[in-house]
């Protein structure tokens, strides 16, 4: 599977991109909203099936950065990763889900599997 990973914090990055990987899935990492915003303007990179974005990348908003690849690719799904309580239902789009940090590895694979088998 195809897995963006949008986080602000290199540690998480490292440990999610190694976690994934050695699960089989195809990782790439981004540190900020405007590094993605330049991958989906080039077009170089393939269209994720799963993308996991922090909700506070620094001064960006990871939620307004997940209606942004909704807009360009409505089919993709989306964890939003916070430390924050989780939303009531119906908060987040059908495809969005929740991962509370901090986050066991178990956790996160997981939450990555929902989508990769369904």
């Amino acid at each position: 599977m195809r897995i963006w990973v949008i986080d602000d914090e290199p540690g998480i990055l490292q440990v999610v991109e190694t976690a994934l990987t050695c699960r089989g899935h195809q990782v790439t990492t981004y540190a900020s909203a405007k590094l993605v915003g330049d991958a989906i303007a080039s077009q170089c990179e393939s269209i994720p099936d799963l993308v996991l974005i922090d909700v506070m990348l620094g001064p960006e908003d990871g939620l307004a950065l997940a209606q942004r690849l909704h807009a360009v690719w409505p089919t993709v799904s989306v964890v939003m990763m916070s430390g924050d309580e989780v939303p009531l239902p119906g908060e987040l789009p059908l495809s969005t889900r929740w991962l509370k940090k901090p986050f066991r590895l178990q956790k996160l694979t997981q939450t990555v599997e929902h989508f990769h088998s369904g």
